[in-house]
């Protein structure tokens, strides 16, 4: 089993190395998937490279980001600078760029990001066509569902143990894109999980212990390795690109120590690093109880006690827990919302309690008698943990070296570092010594300057006669030696390159607002079918109803409604499928309806196999450039759906470069946050999941009000995920003269409006359509229609690369 490391920088590069890591991932440079943390330059790439194989640590270059049609002749550059830097793999979630790889070199390894979002056995075979070396499982797997995994695949198998978790499925998070228009598949997440909410069920607010509501505790599973491995883990993965050295120092020496058997854990080393406490997150299955402290959203540190006493001022007394308590740590007392805290100037302890003092500086304390109180930094620990990676007595590599020869041949030197060995011979010939000859003790004293990373291990001298060489031919010698076995340390294996085919065929192209438009609709409850089967509806506009219901039992009677209409119904899948959910697919099948709305990578690859019935990949499938396009048409979509990530000029960039039919989201509440966690369960009920929460989420609905007061609607899927939907409603109406070709036809998203409310929006668009209302007339009386008003959303945000 091999431990995967976090790198940003040579310091955490260093503390990798030292602490037992046998692999790090590091960003691509200029696609980085990790927007904050410095980019590399090619040099200095080749460089980390060079260091991590001279310690026999392999580097994986994510690049781990959605590429846009703009980008792709830059994309390949950099593919092709990868290749050439001497990495061991690149980390992909754009499936075309993974296209791209395999057109470039067909034997370079890559790995299947976890914001791939591949969580099915089927989803793999559907990436078996671009040999994937590896797959990263989602952190919502549970040890069961690992093994199921492992059951049904050769490829190795990655999973995370330690670090962040995200609220929502990697890969799948629009909030970031939705609230601030900064992406997450771009690598800048806004960490919109770590703000605060305020719950809402059936529009009344209700109390919560705080007001993190979506913001999950740390991973903390480096205990559990082993458990890992016999589930099938290839490679246990720590998160943290943007946390400090000594926090990879921390997470990789606890996780090395107990993967080589040790029975000995120091949390409080993980606790002081950085931890918003620690979980084991959805390893034992659903955590709708645990996984969430509302109370907190950042570093929390190791607990130290409670308060005994009300306390406003800089000191405390604390109940003697035994914690160690000294000056110079940082200290925190959490009382409901506020968080006051500072650094130990003075301790003493009176046994039944601990007097602790904070520096004058620091903002008065203000606590209750049981308010909790924790560690938050601890000099002494980082100190240690610094001595790890940066003491020179660091493990260096054995070098084995034998010299020999005689006067008036060159100095032979041979230098072993298994399994490679290598000579060199002096520029001059040995001399027979006119005083003194080469003395072992020199010769080794000599040979021994290795630099950091080598070490002398052994060193044996074969002269039948005494000899004698000047110092300078000498050091010159040594130098030769070293650059070679450095060299051959760090060779990497090279790769055939091929040039990839980046051309597109023109679309065909049409007037805009011709009657080749037509309009397709998306329900998400029962009720607002009557908005579609009892109005007077223009069938010249009317493509597909797709059904997207939260109850497989509700879909049968929708879909004959729909029929005895005359009107082509969907059915839309979920967007997660994980082993042992196909039964959602057998349904769908068994129904037979017109068309398949396809969310998921599994989806696909049962569906083309099993039915004629026409695909639309939708937006969570993450097309945001012509290959990745192309990749899922030759897997049987008919009509795609861009990625929601792309903004106005990059839509229309991908539009331009695909004859593929497309299908955009002209009206919808973008679907934010989608996530195996359940806010039904976790707060109406003690439940963990259904059926024990006896459907909570029928019954009611909940909404989360954020910071600017707004309202955002939480559904249910049938496999009881959730997905937070934006509160304010978002059109594409002001592109209507920008679309440029036939292939597209458009959709419409209800959410939770009534029937009246649905049928009022599409008979505006339908009239925007017709011509009656002008696109400016129709973005009005549309935002008249809405809570909140009207928005162009992620459309109306022109975004540089990272963004």
């Amino acid at each position: 089993m091999k431990i995967l490391a976090p790198v940003a920088g040579k310091e955490m590069l260093e503390a990798a190395i030292h602490n037992g890591a046998h692999a790090v991932y590091v960003g691509a440079p200029g696609f980085n998937a990790r927007g904050k943390t410095p980019d590399f330059s090619e040099e200095e790439l080749k460089e980390i490279i060079n260091i991590a194989h001279r310690f026999r640590v392999q580097v994986y270059i994510a690049f781990n980001i959605l590429i846009f049609e703009e980008e792709l002749e830059t994309a390949v550059q950099v593919l092709k600078n990868i290749l050439q830097s001497g990495a061991d793999a690149v980390i992909f979630q754009d499936i075309g760029l993974a296209s791209l790889l395999r057109e470039i070199s067909p034997e370079f390894p890559w790995h299947a990001s976890t914001q791939m979002t591949v969580t099915h056995p089927e989803a793999v075979a559907l990436l078996m066509d671009l040999s994937p070396e590896l797959i990263v499982l989602p952190r919502e797997f549970s040890l069961d569902e690992i093994s199921q995994m492992r059951e049904s695949t050769h490829l190795q198998i990655e999973s995370f143990i330690h670090g962040a978790l995200c609220i929502s499925y990697s890969g799948q998070c629009l909030t970031s894109e939705s609230f601030g228009g900064r992406s997450a598949n771009r690598g800048v997440c806004a960490q919109s999980c770590r703000l605060a909410y305020e719950l809402f069920v059936n529009g009344q607010s209700k109390s919560t212990p705080g007001p993190y509501l979506l913001s999950p505790r740390d991973l903390g599973n480096i205990p559990m390795i082993h458990d890992y491995e016999r589930s099938g883990v290839d490679v246990v993965k720590i998160e943290g690109r943007y946390k400090p050295p000594e926090y990879v120092a921390a997470a990789v020496s606890e996780t090395a120590k107990i993967l080589l058997g040790s029975n000995t854990y120091d949390e409080y080393a993980i606790r002081m690093t950085f931890a918003r406490d620690l979980s084991p997150g959805w390893i034992h299955g659903p955590a709708n109880q645990s996984l969430v402290n509302s109370r907190f959203q950042n570093h929390l540190g190791a607990f130290a006690g409670t308060l005994l006493t009300k306390i406003q001022g800089l000191e405390m007394e604390l109940q003697n827990s035994g914690a160690p308590v000294k000056p110079g740590m940082g200290i925190s007392v959490r009382s409901g919302d506020t968080i006051t805290g500072g650094t130990i100037v003075y301790t003493r302890d009176f046994r039944e309690y601990l007097l602790v003092r904070i520096h004058e500086v620091a903002a008065a304390l203000i606590g209750n008698a049981g308010d909790r109180v924790y560690i938050t930094s601890d000099p002494e620990t980082d100190k240690r943990l610094r001595a790890s990676y940066s003491s020179p007595d660091l493990h260096r590599i054995p070098v084995s070296i034998e010299l020999s020869g005689k006067p008036g041949e060159p100095l032979l030197a041979v230098a072993t570092v298994d399994p490679h060995s290598v000579h060199a011979i002096s520029t001059v010939p040995l001399e027979v010594p006119e005083k003194h000859s080469l003395s072992e003790e020199k010769l080794r004293e000599e040979f021994g300057k290795l630099g950091r990373a080598y070490i002398l291990h052994s060193f044996f001298t074969s002269f039948p006669e005494p000899v004698f060489i000047r110092a300078n031919s000498l050091k010159e010698l040594r130098q030769n030696l070293f650059q070679k076995i450095d060299a051959a340390v760090t060779k990497t294996r090279s790769f055939r390159m091929g040039e990839p085919e980046l051309s597109v065929s023109a679309p065909t192209q049409t007037e805009p607002g011709t009657s080749l438009r037509k309009l397709n609709l998306l329900l998400r409850n029962p009720d607002q079918l009557s908005a579609v089967v009892d109005a007077d509806f223009e069938d010249v506009f009317l493509g597909i109803v797709y059904l997207d219901f939260e109850y497989g039992r509700d879909l049968l009677p929708a879909l004959s409604k729909l029929k005895d209409r005359g009107i082509s119904a969907g059915i839309a899948t979920s967007r997660i499928l994980k082993p042992g959910e196909e039964n959602e697919i057998e349904q769908i099948l068994k129904l037979a309806p017109d068309s398949i709305l396809v969310r998921n990578l599994a989806a696909l690859e049962i569906l083309r196999h099993r039915t004629d019935t026409p695909l639309t990949g939708d937006f969570s499938l993450n097309m945001a450039n012509h290959k990745t396009v192309d990749f899922f048409f030759q897997k049987g979509i008919q009509r795609f759906t861009p990625s929601y990530d792309l903004d106005e000029n990059q839509l229309l960039s991908l539009l331009r470069a695909t004859p593929h039919p497309a299908e955009i989201v002209i009206h919808q509440y973008m679907p934010a946050f989608h996530m195996e966690y359940c806010l039904y369960a976790a707060h109406l009920t003690k439940a963990e999941t259904f059926p024990d929460c006896g459907e909570a989420c029928r019954e009611n609905s909940i909404h989360l009000k954020d910071r600017t007061g707004m309202r955002h609607y939480v559904k249910t899927d049938r496999h009881c995920r959730n997905t937070v939907y934006t509160g304010k409603a978002q059109s594409a109406l002001f592109l209507w003269e920008s679309l440029p070709h036939a292939n597209l036809t458009y959709r419409i998203e209800a959410l939770d409006e009534t029937p009246e409310a649905f049928w009022e929006k599409i008979n505006l668009y339908c009239q925007v359509i017709q011509g009656v209302l002008s696109r400016e007339e129709g973005m009005e009386s549309l935002g008249l229609t809405e809570k909140y008003g009207l928005s162009g959303g992620t459309f109306q945000r022109t975004r540089g690369k990272k963004s």
